[in-house]
């Protein structure tokens, strides 16, 4: 029998969800919530589905299974907390809320009412972080070295096609885009971050009321360094992504944020001959890896609500959880005390200033 789903939110993000909400088999959509009413009837008529529309978050407008939130984070609180005590389960893009101590209180709160509570981290079902999660995991290329992540982007956020409100939003870098990577590189690297050392800067030109450059270097709970620069404000239009990871045995680039992934094997005997300074065609042949296809936005969503389907009809606790969320939510906190305090800081510490040590993921 399908679920019955409320989707609030009709804007740029909640228009993908209303797509992939409607063709999924075991989801029933049956009511578009927005302030628009106008915009929620719209995306109703064009998706032609019968789903009734409100323009607010009420018991009436939502006696459903499961509801998604497609809204500006600064709403996130308040709303899960009226889902949940009408006894609802909950998929909330990312980030679940902008302040640590709200989230823990989130988690507590659906751990009490036995709901699930998934957090939209849908890049962690892209194929190519699946397929680099399982090269640590299988430690197909040996142990972890380092890993560099690249992503530079002018994201202009005054284009109609975007979200505004990271225009004036603290830390909108750090909160809209970095959180997906951070979050990547504890999911692909199978563990947690430790501690962190982060610098976060708003570089002239920028759009942004407030920080569009993040740069982090991280420990992991093996001892594996990562280095992350991102930014919104660059000087030039061409994207750039650019994700390797080195491992003792090889290396795996991924230079596309949703596909492109190219590896090799190290030959050591290669560093002993030939010139010192090797050019691409002169070091290891790179390969590229095949992936399966998948929609940009699209089916990397699919996949999270795949599982969330699956779990919410065998009782079973989702893994992309509020609870794992805050391992990335306690990561933004300590970037944003380390460039307040220009030093180092400890995850552990985080978690215990909180009052929610019990709550960190597994560091292993």
């Amino acid at each position: 029998m399908s679920l019955t789903c409320s989707l609030v939110g009709c804007g740029v993000r909640g228009s993908y969800w209303a797509g992939i909400l409607a063709e999924h088999p075991g989801v029933s959509l049956e009511a578009l919530v927005d302030p628009d009413i106008g915009k929620a009837q719209a995306l109703a008529a064009s998706l032609e589905i019968p789903a009734a529309c409100h323009s607010s978050l009420k018991p009436e407008s939502s006696p459903c299974d499961f509801v998604v939130l497609a809204t500006p984070p600064e709403l996130h609180h308040g709303q899960v907390q009226a889902c949940l005590a009408r006894g609802m389960h909950i998929i909330c893009e990312k980030p679940l809320v902008e302040e640590l101590a709200q989230a823990i209180e989130l988690v507590r709160l659906a751990q009490e009412t036995d709901r699930q509570l998934m957090v939209g981290m849908n890049f962690r079902y892209l194929a190519a972080s699946q397929h680099l999660r399982q090269t640590v995991q299988e430690q197909r290329l040996g142990q972890l070295a380092f890993g560099r992540f690249n992503y530079t982007r002018n994201r202009d956020g005054r284009r109609g096609d975007l979200n505004s409100y990271p225009l004036t939003m603290r830390h909108p870098m750090l909160l809209e885009q970095s959180v997906h990577h951070l979050d990547l590189i504890r999911y692909c690297y199978a563990q947690e971050v430790v501690r962190v050392c982060a610098d976060m800067w708003n570089p002239p030109g920028s759009v942004y009321r407030h920080d569009s450059c993040v740069s982090v270097l991280m420990e992991m709970a093996d001892g594996t360094r990562v280095n992350y620069l991102g930014t919104w404000t660059a000087g030039w239009n061409g994207m750039e992504f650019a994700w390797r990871t080195d491992f003792e045995g090889g290396m795996v680039l991924q230079r596309n944020q949703f596909a492109d992934v190219v590896e090799c094997r190290l030959e050591p005997e290669l560093g002993l001959t030939g010139l010192r300074f090797k050019d691409g065609e002169q070091a290891e042949e790179l390969h590229s890896v095949p992936l399966k296809s998948q929609r940009p936005f699209v089916d990397d969503a699919k996949g999270l609500l795949d599982e969330f389907v699956s779990c919410v009809n065998q009782g079973l606790s989702v893994r992309t959880s509020a609870h794992d969320h805050l391992g990335t939510l306690a990561l933004l906190e300590a970037c944003m005390q380390s460039n307040a305090a220009g030093t180092w800081i400890d995850l552990a510490h985080v978690f215990a200033d909180h009052g929610a040590a019990n709550l960190w993921p597994t560091p292993h």
